[in-house]
């Protein structure tokens, strides 16, 4: 008899066991896939400035049984994650606040404010409209906007007002609406490509032929408001110097993330650009690639990137030499780091 139940007790636990690894085993793949896995899609990208040290900001979903939307916190000299916030099926929206912090919202959570160094919840939306009587009322349909200048995010109310919170000390002020070039969306577009690029008078862009796809870089006098030829070394001149230029396949200009114009990437010492283009037109077979192009439309360097479109750019000076970051999309999902000196890449991260 003791045999017996001594049986049955291990045959329990045999079958609690096994039920409770079915019902663990799939939430503890769902919080890796979440928390380590590597994303199906980047839907923006920001670059943080504090100090001397840049920072990257990613926000990724990856696709399972549910969707999972989460923040990722890169160190843009190395490459290295530095953190993650798991935020379910929230996409989350952010801008840098001020120094340490970061202004965000998603469509469950409301606004709120991180930390830009940890991702840490500094503070939530209850505790924001808690902090005011001017939002006693609760938030209106108005899609917060953040100020260019003084980095406060201005809010609606029920009641009709525009409330300004203050990333420093939480408090509210009654403000006017901002005007639109005073101040930016949490969602506002990071950088990535761009048709054309204004530098030194000229505006400078791509253009081919109908019996040809390749490309050639031209450029437009703005003064003059005529077409200009490229600059040529003493002993080309005319058709020569036309066919000293190199050509490209689906090309555009690097833009950088930060400021109103989103101005392409304009290079010094030699003068030229950042080119993002194509090895094919064949798009199952293309090589999507980045070269540093000088005044004349001639190729310096070629670096291979991963394939998607590119979200985002920003330049940089770590370990004693000037550095570009770029963040690709779909399907290549990766950040990666080049020396604009020769196109050596310094890093590569799958997101």
């Amino acid at each position: 008899m003791a045999g017996s139940n001594k049986t049955g007790w291990i045959a329990t636990a045999v079958v609690l066991g096994a039920v409770g690894l079915g019902i663990g085993f799939p939430f503890y793949c769902g919080w890796h896939a979440a928390n380590y896995g590597e994303a199906d899609e980047v839907k923006r990208v920001r670059f943080l400035r504090d100090g001397g040290d840049v920072r990257l900001l990613s926000a990724e979903c990856t696709e399972g049984d549910s969707t999972t939307c989460r923040l990722s916190l890169l160190d843009a000299a190395s490459g290295q994650r530095l953190a993650r916030l798991v935020r379910d099926d929230r996409e989350p929206a952010c801008q840098p606040a001020v120094d340490g912090r970061l202004w965000c919202r998603d469509d469950v959570l409301g606004i709120y404010l991180l930390d830009s160094r940890s991702l840490a919840v500094v503070a939530d939306q209850a505790v924001l409209l808690g902090r005011s009587p001017l939002l006693g009322s609760g938030l209106s349909g108005f899609e917060p906007v953040l100020e260019r200048a003084g980095r406060g995010l201005v809010v609606g109310s029920n009641a009709g007002l525009k409330v300004r919170l203050d990333p420093t000390t939480l408090e509210a002020s009654q403000v006017a609406e901002p005007a639109r070039e005073e101040a930016l969306e949490l969602d506002d577009d990071g950088g990535g490509e761009e048709a054309s690029l204004e530098q030194g008078g000229f505006r400078y862009y791509f253009e081919g032929d109908a019996s040809t796809d390749r490309l050639r870089l031209k450029r437009y006098d703005l003064e003059r408001g005529e077409e200009a030829p490229l600059p040529v070394a003493a002993e080309a001149a005319g058709a020569a110097a036309e066919a000293g230029a190199d050509t490209f396949l689906k090309a555009s200009f690097v833009r950088l993330v930060e400021g109103p114009a989103r101005a392409p990437v304009a290079l010094a010492g030699p003068p030229g650009f950042l080119v993002v283009h194509a090895s094919s037109l064949a798009d199952e077979e293309a090589t999507r690639l980045l070269s540093r192009v000088d005044e004349r439309g001639r190729i310096a360097w070629t670096a291979e990137l991963p394939r998607g479109r590119l979200l985002a750019a920003e330049r940089l000076e770590a370990a004693g030499e000037e550095r570009m970051v770029l963040v690709v999309g779909d399907p290549g999902n990766s950040a990666l780091s080049f020396r604009l000196q020769d196109g050596a890449r310094r890093w590569l991260t799958r997101l």
